[in-house]
């Protein structure tokens, strides 16, 4: 994984050209915060990689899983750009196939971390709009 990080991380321009998403954020104060922080958090990597393979293997074949991490690979490795829509697909479908037994705590857990994603970026949007240097007088908004 650390090898796949030094030779394939590709920081393209797009990345940090706009600042009215998270990946800009995401990008400039966590990723260049230092060049360690890349390889630091390869233990989340792994850790995030085997729960949801652990979530699935209860209710999916391995050839299903495979399809699905070689599908999801394809998507996202050859993409420069971060982006959280390249991720939708991939994740309804895991979240599709996780076992039903799944408990009322976890899956509330998971309603509210995202409700309270979703209710920040709609305050920042309409509470925080900035002009650009190159665009005065236009207000910008933050967006997904």
């Amino acid at each position: 994984m650390a090898i796949c990080i030094q030779r394939f991380t590709i920081e393209h321009p797009f990345l940090l050209s706009d600042n009215r998403h998270y990946p800009f954020y995401i990008w400039k104060d966590i990723f260049r915060r230092h060049w360690t922080i890349r390889y630091v958090i390869i233990p989340l990597y792994i850790y995030t990689a085997a729960a949801i393979n652990r979530c699935l293997c209860k209710d999916t074949t391995a050839l299903w899983r495979l399809a699905l991490a070689l599908c999801t690979s394809a998507v996202l490795v050859p993409s420069p750009l971060i982006e959280f829509r390249y991720f939708t697909v991939p994740y309804f479908f895991v979240r599709l196939h996780i076992s039903s037994r799944s408990t009322t705590r976890a899956v509330l857990f998971e309603a509210l971390w995202f409700s309270a994603i979703n209710a920040a970026t709609i305050w920042v949007f309409i509470n925080r709009p900035f002009a650009w240097p190159s665009e005065p007088g236009q207000l910008q908004r933050f967006m997904w």
